[in-house]
């Protein structure tokens, strides 16, 4: 049986091991590409902050996901201003080290 990702048949094991390899390779490029991007800042533009943020999916995104973390918009646009604003307004990185799992 060969199908592609355009269809939409939920029992075909060969179209979601391709469907997962395609979103994890999209993944492993845009981190490259965001890494690549601090690295050049760090290394080449000292007087830019730059950096990475992980955002969660919005609660929509999950309705239908079970055990999937996610927020409300209006969570994650207030968690991305106290940044921006943490960012403006500190001159120096914190560096701490820890975790806190959800």
């Amino acid at each position: 049986h060969i199908c592609t990702l355009t269809e939409k048949i939920p029992t075909c094991k060969t179209c979601h091991l391709f469907q997962q390899l395609f979103i994890m390779n999209k993944m492993i490029l845009c981190f490259l590409k965001i890494s690549i991007a601090v690295y050049t800042i760090n290394k080449s533009y000292p007087n830019i902050k730059g950096g990475f943020m992980h955002v969660t999916f919005i609660t929509e995104q999950v309705m239908n996901k079970k055990n999937m973390p996610s927020l409300t918009l209006d969570q994650i646009v207030t968690g991305i201003e106290a940044a921006i604003k943490a960012i403006a307004e500190n001159s120096e990185d914190i560096n701490t080290i820890g975790c806190i799992t959800h």
